[in-house]
């Protein structure tokens, strides 16, 4: 909570000092949960040539023909948009941020990003031949800042897949995303504005002091977008602009 104000004195510098107490704003603990998830679809619109059954198994995988090594064949996460903290992602997101004058995020650097398993699979048989998962070191929440009753933060992140062999490092598909969330502590509001990759979908989620889940975003790949947009020689070329503006929560 914001500090008291101490009224002391004769009448008009107690008049003066209440006026001031009135009009000071005082400022709460929020608690906020920001999830956000990077994550390939069942399906989405334009995905036929790449996205397909897996074979025995009911579920799907992306056939993805990659510079140097070939056809190689991976799973999906098998959904579609969820608020779920554990679902089945590439990568996930998952902060509580203390929105006061000294704002900080609570959750441990260790929790904050996590990768889901990547699987290699054989395109003929849908057999996993390998998992792994993703380094996520690339991955932060910078330090909140605090002014005019309004807490900021940066997250970035950067994941490599970790089962492409042979390839140098520049041509490494990886996942790319990061932005800063504004939260306004009298409006209980969330913004976002930042940039996410083409592929695979997005979606991030907020909740205010242990409630519900409130949607910030959901997105699925760019149109004509696919497992080769995740190559983009480090210059960013197939970043989209995000700009939320604010979510009540």
């Amino acid at each position: 909570m914001g500090s008291a104000i101490s009224c002391r004195g004769g009448d008009l510098y107690l008049l003066g000092c209440l006026i001031a107490s009135a009009a000071a704003p005082a400022v709460a603990q929020d608690k906020v949960r920001i999830l956000v998830h990077s994550f390939i679809p069942s399906k989405y619109p334009g995905s036929e040539a790449e996205l397909v059954p897996m074979p025995n198994s009911g579920k799907t995988m992306v056939k993805a023909d990659l510079p140097v090594v070939g056809t190689l064949c991976f799973g999906t996460d098998d959904r579609s948009f969820s608020s779920k903290p554990d679902a089945s992602a590439r990568i996930t997101a998952d902060v509580i941020l203390l929105a006061t004058a000294k704002p900080m995020v609570e959750t441990e650097p260790a929790k904050r990003f996590k990768s889901g398993s990547t699987r290699k699979i054989n395109c003929s048989s849908g057999a996993v031949e390998k998992t792994a998962y993703a380094d996520v070191s690339g991955c932060s929440f910078g330090t909140p800042a605090y002014g005019d009753n309004k807490v900021q933060v940066v997250m970035t992140c950067k994941a490599a897949d970790p089962l492409v062999p042979l390839v140098p490092q520049k041509f490494t598909p990886d996942l790319h995303f990061g932005g800063t969330f504004t939260y306004n502590i009298l409006e209980k509001t969330l913004s976002f504005k930042g940039d996410i990759g083409a592929f695979p979908s997005y979606e991030a989620y907020a909740s205010l002091n242990g409630g519900s889940f409130t949607p910030l975003f959901k997105k699925e790949p760019e149109k004509g977008a696919n497992s080769m947009s995740l190559i983009d020689l480090w210059q960013h070329i197939n970043n989209r602009k995000l700009d939320v503006q604010p979510v009540k929560l």
